[in-house]
């Protein structure tokens, strides 16, 4: 039983480690990716600038996504192809 016990507690701390490089490398290309509809590449420089001040929303937040020219280019032609991005100049409501 104490074999066992220890296996878990390794498992869980593993896993614990692997959540947490996640959380530090991977989840903001995937929640800005995923509210933008497009792709952001892995391992580009990203600037984040939030003064929500804690309640439900507040404030405003900024972010800044750094692309190589190479990498703009292919950003680019994936924001052509998606149909949740409209051209501009934008259309009148």
């Amino acid at each position: 039983m104490n074999k066992f016990l220890k296996k878990f507690c390794l498992i869980i701390l593993l896993l614990i480690i692997v959540y947490i490089i996640y959380l530090y490398t991977f989840y903001d290309y995937n929640f800005y990716s995923s509210i933008i509809e497009t792709p952001i590449p892995m391992f580009t420089k990203i600037e984040e600038k939030d003064t929500h001040g804690g309640f439900h929303g507040d404030g405003e937040a900024l972010v800044k996504v750094y692309f190589s020219d190479k990498q703009a280019e292919k950003f680019i032609r994936k924001i052509d192809k998606n149909i949740h991005w409209d051209k501009l100049p934008m259309k009148d409501i």
